[in-house]
């Protein structure tokens, strides 16, 4: 991951509304009863900020950025690689990208229960970055998660997911519970 490039990234970022995966994902956590997860990558926090004002209690975890702190929304700057140790729902937006394919790897053995995931899937348009960015199919996460004895609840690909600035990628949603 290049931490030079989102550390920069999110101190321009100034977006703050929620994405509109935190918005699908909360009506399955208030469903579900779910009242804690662990926002993986959570950038600036504008989710994980948004899941707090809603009730759930969220641990952001993120390498480049460290958001204040909140009521109910605790920001940890850290790796990934230690982001499950309260066994916790997992929810990763835009972030399986920003990882290798053996890193993905690492990040679903970790999961214990439920993971919420929206990635852009390899079969997207090329974008110019400028960044490098890991193309992730959403044919192998999923026989990942499968292997890994999760049960996918729910999955989507399809563009009109995730519009931002004229761009209308291919995304992939999952959700899934082991």
């Amino acid at each position: 991951m290049n931490g030079i490039y989102w550390k920069k990234f999110y101190e321009n970022f100034k977006i703050r509304t929620p994405s509109d995966f935190a918005q699908f994902c909360l009506g399955y956590f208030v469903k579900h009863d779910i009242k804690w997860l662990i926002d993986v990558g959570c950038g600036n926090g504008r989710d994980s900020y948004y899941f707090s004002r809603n009730g759930i209690k969220v641990i952001g975890v993120d390498l480049s950025s460290s958001p204040k702190n909140s009521e109910l929304a605790t920001f940890i700057k850290a790796s990934f690689d230690h982001y499950n140790e309260f066994n916790l729902p997992v929810y990763a937006r835009f972030f399986l990208h920003s990882i290798s394919d053996h890193e993905i790897l690492h990040f679903i053995k970790m999961a214990q229960n439920y993971i919420f995931l929206e990635f852009r899937d390899k079969e997207d348009e090329p974008i110019l970055f400028k960044h490098e960015r890991n193309k992730v199919d959403s044919n192998i996460i999923l026989k990942l998660l499968l292997r890994n004895k999760f049960d996918i609840l729910y999955f989507n690909k399809s563009k009109g997911l995730a519009k931002l600035d004229g761009e209308n990628p291919l995304i992939c949603r999952i959700i899934a519970k082991k």
